[in-house]
């Protein structure tokens, strides 16, 4: 018996792994991502995003106190 599990055990460990390693990564990533944003306004572009241009001219309108520039880029290696 033990000789028929003992393979077994690995294998069923590491294919829970490599199944649950890219949601669980995937989860991790949204949350941080949610938690990142602490602003009350949030303005986001079409495309290629909000030009350094338009940035500028936010971060100089009477009443904003900081304004960032922030590039989401996508996961590599984990599909």
């Amino acid at each position: 018996m033990a000789s028929a599990v003992t393979p077994i055990a690995p294998l069923i460990g590491m294919t829970c792994a490599v199944l649950f390693a890219t949601p669980t990564l995937g989860d991790a990533a949204r949350a941080q991502a949610r938690q990142g944003v602490t602003a009350d306004w949030a303005l986001a572009g079409q495309g290629p995003g909000v030009s350094s241009s338009a940035a500028e001219a936010i971060r100089r309108t009477p009443g904003v106190t900081a304004a960032t520039e922030i590039v989401h880029t996508p996961r590599c290696g984990w599909g």
